[in-house]
């Protein structure tokens, strides 16, 4: 009953303030990263030639066809695109072939090569490799078919073998050309100015939804409310988890307004539905705990604001929210990287970038198990000091 009565003032509070809430988190973040993304556009043009790619291969299978498209990924054909490393410090992508990798073509089924990138803003090679290690699935399992009913016709095992060798040969050949051109020249995937901008912004919007969520304890504290609810019969432990839950749907809220917007005008954000109502589930979770432990380890407003602002002070210096660092920085470009992925934004814009090339729940599964794990670490510590003391 308590925690309906929390909720019914939520929404009553998010009612009245929808206006405001529009305009804070749809409005005025899309005309800054549509002023932002219209002036740096012609940065975030593809090049008409890519260098090459190095990677490093990791088989978990070491099958035959595992072993076979390795092979192939070192074929003379492919070496003006690709460059294998044997050790994986040296490369820029990393592909890792699966375990029962073979096992799933043999049975036409999904097997997931996965592409992790080792350096930052490698969205271009990621995609012509994941367009490649797709399409020589497909290839491979046009092989067996066509393999089949080469043995099923009336002659000898040597003409069978060699008519098998010919046509893999031939369609491998076709299919390395044809597949690499289409993957460089119009079928590689990059982030636009706009997508870009959108991610970046979102991020730095993170801490300002946090700072907007422990405003309102703040401000209830303040006013008196807090002490008058525990006056009560309700516990702190209640109150504080009441409080998160209302802050939840803010945040979701929150989230929603931005990205709709984005997409409703069709600037952003166009990739599955369902992906990314995931994506913002887990990063309002995200939101929430940390606010949570705000709330609980800082007493009074100020402090917590001089933390959060600090914070928004690396995102936006290390985390290239107002500017992408690797095409803006070049002399210490490499420390630059090194110091941006402790940025606190980082999570979030390598998760709206792998939703916005892979369009796939195996693309961002890694980062939504980090949003919940986080969270549930961060709910954990910040319960333990309401039970210890809070709010006095």
């Amino acid at each position: 009953m308590r925690l309906r009565a929390f909720i019914k003032l939520t929404l009553k509070s998010l009612l009245k303030e929808l206006p405001i809430m529009i305009f804070t988190f749809a409005v005025f973040p899309i005309v800054l990263s549509s002023l932002y993304g219209y002036f740096q556009k012609d940065m975030f043009n593809p090049k008409n030639e890519i260098e090459k790619i190095s990677i490093y291969v990791e088989d978990h299978d070491n099958s035959k066809l595992s072993k076979g498209f390795t092979h192939f990924l070192e074929s003379n054909q492919l070496k003006e695109f690709i460059d294998i490393k044997k050790y994986r410090e040296k490369a820029g992508q990393e592909l890792i072939i699966p375990k029962g990798y073979e096992k799933a073509i043999m049975e036409d089924k999904l097997a997931v090569v996965k592409i992790n990138e080792r350096e930052k803003d490698r969205e271009i090679s990621s995609k012509i490799l994941k367009d490649l290690t797709d399409n020589y699935m497909k290839e491979v399992k046009n092989n067996f078919i066509i393999e089949n009913n080469i043995n099923k016709m009336d002659i000898s095992k040597d003409k069978k073998d060699l008519l098998i060798k010919e046509t893999s040969n031939e369609i491998t050949n076709i299919y390395i050309k044809d597949s690499i051109k289409n993957s460089i020249v119009k079928d590689t995937r990059n982030l636009t100015s706009y997508e870009y901008y959108s991610v970046s912004i979102l991020s730095f919007m993170f801490i300002v939804t946090i700072m907007s969520l422990c405003n309102g304890y703040y401000d209830e504290k303040k006013k008196g409310i807090f002490q008058r609810m525990l006056s009560t019969t309700i516990s702190k432990v209640e109150y504080f988890n009441y409080s998160l839950v209302s802050w939840y749907i803010f945040a979701i809220l929150f989230n929603l307004i931005y990205v709709l917007a984005y997409r409703l005008l069709g600037l952003s954000f166009s990739g599955n539905f369902g992906l990314l109502i995931l994506i913002i589930l887990s990063k309002s979770l995200l939101e929430v705990a940390v606010s949570s432990l705000v709330i609980a380890f800082f007493k009074n407003k100020k402090m917590a604001m001089i933390f959060l602002n600090t914070i928004i002070i690396v995102s936006v210096s290390l985390g290239g929210v107002f500017f992408p660092l690797d095409k803006v920085i070049n002399n210490f470009n490499k420390i630059f990287k090194i110091l941006s992925d402790f940025s606190p934004n980082v999570l979030i814009i390598k998760t709206y970038k792998s939703f916005f090339i892979y369009n796939s729940f195996e693309s961002i599964k890694y980062f939504l198990m980090t949003f919940v794990s986080i969270s549930i670490v961060l709910y954990c510590i910040s319960l333990i000091k309401i039970n210890v003391k809070w709010g006095e």
